[in-house]
């Protein structure tokens, strides 16, 4: 099990270099899980004696952000399921970092009653869509409130603190230009590239954590095919919810010898998107990638670390990205032992003490991956029961400057008709005032 101690103690910890995979393994972006928040109870009561409790979802409660407030952690009530789609909008600064934070909150309530929902925040600003009541940037947490007369929709738009932001989302990205002498200089606003030369952009996953988990061996195989096979199809199936202990799992497993490891545990990442360059030619590679015009198409998953990207551009332009990323489950870590088709088979094989202690090893680690999934949905993670979705997007940070485009200027005849006829004036006046004087 994923201990509250380990868990809220542990910082994201340097994860091997990881490759992008290519597109034709790549979980496709058709469709967004709909995901139980991280933060939602589970059935699941104390671990039984001679039983491996599978890491469950509670965990995620214990783990602070820097900057938030205790009130973060107040229990939240609606009459009923709370439905949450979320969209995070992450603007890059010239060097990677968040510059802008954004999330576009879209919640249904179904029932009646009233309704008081806490989330972890801390938002600076919280402005309504669609006409709709805005929650309240409470000390930083985001509060809604109100009654619901069976069902209520809800939407807002969130501001957060990009600093804070900058160590909770899911991939991070950091950005670098070398000139064509091989000199490092810094891009300019908006992803402006100074001239001809090779930009890099690193995307690093930012989910894995140390954490302790209990396992060992478990004595049903059955039961060990049944968790493996439901991860698996969670993993091969992105618009469905990741399964976790209570939610879809079973709350433990049958044991026959019982040990804690301390492994890291992250979610894998699908990512899609392009990179391109406007001004010049230019050449974008990397794994995963589809060239396109002045640029590259990327569809492919992240299971962990880093993966990186080149761009050489043969002049002055600017860097444009428009990349989402979901976390997910990696199905690579899930294929059936060789042999088999499917966990089930491989259960009726009766397979030795050795292979199911194996197995168990695979099993837990990939349930402890699907919480971490599901810490990041929804996104700010109210302590309710219901459905969310999500999706996180990366682009470059236009400041108001760059965006603001300047309409071409066209002459008017009748205000050039208006400026010679004034013109004329002037000189017929200037003659006059000279025969006078």
């Amino acid at each position: 099990m994923v201990t509250v101690g380990h868990v809220a103690g542990a910082l994201a910890a340097a994860a091997a270099v990881g490759a992008l995979a290519s597109p034709a393994v790549a979980l496709p972006l058709t469709a967004m899980p709909l995901a139980p928040g991280g933060a939602n109870p589970t059935s699941c009561g104390d671990p039984r004696p001679g039983r491996i409790p599978l890491p469950r979802p509670e965990a995620a409660l214990a783990l602070q952000v820097p900057g938030t407030l205790p009130d973060r952690l107040r229990v939240s009530r609606a009459p009923g399921p709370v439905d949450d789609r979320d969209q995070v909008d992450v603007a890059l600064g010239p060097e990677g970092q968040p510059a802008r934070v954004t999330v576009e909150q879209r919640l249904r309530i179904t029932g009646t009653g009233d309704y008081g929902i806490y989330e972890r925040g801390p938002a600076r600003r919280a402005d309504a869509l669609d006409d709709t009541s805005p929650p309240v940037a409470k000390l930083g947490t985001v509060v809604w409130q109100g009654f619901s007369p069976g069902r209520r929709d809800l939407a807002a738009r969130l501001t957060l603190d990009p600093g804070i932001e900058a160590l909770r989302l899911p991939v991070g990205v950091r950005l670098e230009y070398v000139d064509a002498l091989g000199a490092p200089q810094p891009l300019g606003a908006g992803g402006t590239v100074p001239g001809p030369g090779t930009v890099t952009v690193t995307l690093s996953d930012q989910t894995s954590q140390q954490a302790v988990l209990v396992g060992a061996g478990s004595t049903d195989a059955s039961e060990l095919a049944g968790v493996a096979d439901a991860l698996l199809g969670a993993a091969a199936s992105p618009g469905r919810e990741p399964p976790v202990a209570g939610r879809g799992l079973p709350c433990d497993l049958s044991a026959d010898l019982v040990a804690q490891r301390q492994i890291t545990v992250g979610a894998a990442q699908t990512i899609r998107g392009t990179i391109r360059v406007v001004g010049s030619t230019a050449i974008v590679a990397g794994p995963g990638t589809t060239p396109i015009s002045n640029g590259a198409r990327i569809a492919g998953s992240l299971p962990g670390g880093q993966v990186a990207f080149t761009a050489r551009v043969s002049g002055r332009s600017q860097l444009v990205l428009d990349l989402t990323t979901q976390p997910t489950l990696d199905r690579r870590t899930l294929t059936p032992p060789t042999g088999f088709k499917s966990w089930a088979q491989w259960a009726a094989g009766h397979p030795s003490s050795q292979a199911r202690r194996a197995a168990t090893d695979t099993v837990i680690a990939a349930a402890a991956a699907a919480v971490r999934a599901a810490d990041y949905y929804p996104y700010l993670q109210a302590d309710l029961p219901g459905r969310a979705q999500g999706l996180f997007r990366y682009s470059l940070d236009r400041p108001a400057a760059l965006a603001a485009t300047r309409q071409p200027l066209r002459p008017k005849r009748g205000a050039i008709g208006v400026v010679v006829l004034a013109a004329s004036l002037i000189l017929a006046n200037g003659a006059v005032l000279r025969r006078l004087s």
